[in-house]
């Protein structure tokens, strides 16, 4: 089972409901949630997920979010957050996976719940097939077996 640590921001209700899912559909995909941490904004996200990051029990870190329409310089935020969140993936040979909604998306009510799911599900399962591809990697010559794994499917 992978381990995955949550790193969610605490504004707007749709990062509550991709918590609730994010911890159903777990099991599903072979994922235990070790920690979850709530930061205020997008903003903080790197920091602690740098940290989490350094923990030996954590096999990859699932970062949820909302980037909100009305917010000024939202594209300019998401853009540095991403390349943030990028190279300590690439620093630490673990996968972060993105459930970051946004930006320019307006949210209704109904979008907040079923968005706020299917955004989840897809991060998670990504956290997960990328998880597994590093073992196969790591495993690879070890077994001198060959080893294929096809990202696109689960």
């Amino acid at each position: 089972m992978i381990r995955i640590a949550v790193v969610a921001t605490m504004l707007g209700s749709i990062v509550d409901h991709m918590i609730k899912a994010v911890e159903e559909k777990a099991q599903k995909y072979g994922a235990n949630i070790v920690d979850v941490y709530r930061v205020p904004g997008l903003l903080e996200t790197p920091l602690v997920v740098k940290k989490v990051l350094e923990k030996n029990y954590v096999d990859g870190v699932i970062v949820l979010g909302a980037i909100y329409k009305e917010t000024s310089l939202e594209e300019f935020l998401f853009n540095q957050v991403v390349n943030k969140l990028l190279d300590l993936s690439l620093e630490y040979g673990k996968p972060i996976g993105f459930g970051i909604s946004g930006p320019g998306i307006y949210w209704s009510n109904r979008l907040v719940e079923e968005g706020g799911k299917e955004i989840t599900e897809l991060t998670l399962s990504a956290v997960k097939k990328v998880v597994d591809i590093l073992r196969s990697i790591d495993n690879r010559y070890r077994d001198n077996e060959k080893h294929s794994l096809d990202i696109a499917t689960h």
